[in-house]
């Protein structure tokens, strides 16, 4: 399969192979390429993207693709965690608190995108356990509209080489 830049990803390309991985140094591309990950379930996600669904504190499921998991790290994982949403042909990367973007891609902003109130989506859920092994809190998660800690930039960057 020909690799394909991560932006130009859509959900019919995940049908075959939810979890797409970064090769700009194996196919002498930039670093936004992508090929899909043939063997599942992987015991990683370094540099990896994976499609799935998610449900909403509501009960609506809808298209997802997560990144930034780190299969045994939970901590990490609630921190650097990308979920981006697919709606009616449309993409919402949500932002991180620590995103320059999050006040208008943030939990309020992922609402107004999807025309719901955020105690309707919020939170969100997912299970990649068919597709990803590593700690329960990982493969089958939870993300909060407002995380329960917010690190300084100092445990950021910490947490983030450690990871």
């Amino acid at each position: 399969m020909k690799p394909k830049r991560v932006d130009e990803l859509g959900p019919a390309d995940f049908s075959d192979y939810p979890i797409w991985e970064f090769v700009a140094e194996e196919v002498e591309q930039d670093e936004t390429f992508m090929l899909p990950v043939a063997q599942r379930p992987v015991d990683h996600m370094n540099g990896r993207l994976i499609y799935t669904q998610v449900v909403f504190s509501c009960g609506r499921a809808i298209p997802a693709l997560l990144g930034n998991l780190s299969v045994d790290d939970p901590r990490s994982t609630r921190t650097f965690l990308t979920l981006a949403i697919f709606n009616d042909g449309k993409r919402f990367d949500l932002a991180r608190y620590f995103d320059l973007d999050s006040e208008s891609h943030g939990s309020s902003g992922l609402a107004r995108f999807l025309g719901m109130a955020p105690e309707d989506v919020f939170p969100i859920c997912y299970d990649i356990s068919d597709l990803c092994v590593g700690h329960a809190e990982v493969v089958r998660g939870v993300i909060d509209r407002e995380p329960s800690n917010r690190l300084s930039d100092g445990e950021l960057m910490k947490l983030a080489l450690k990871s």
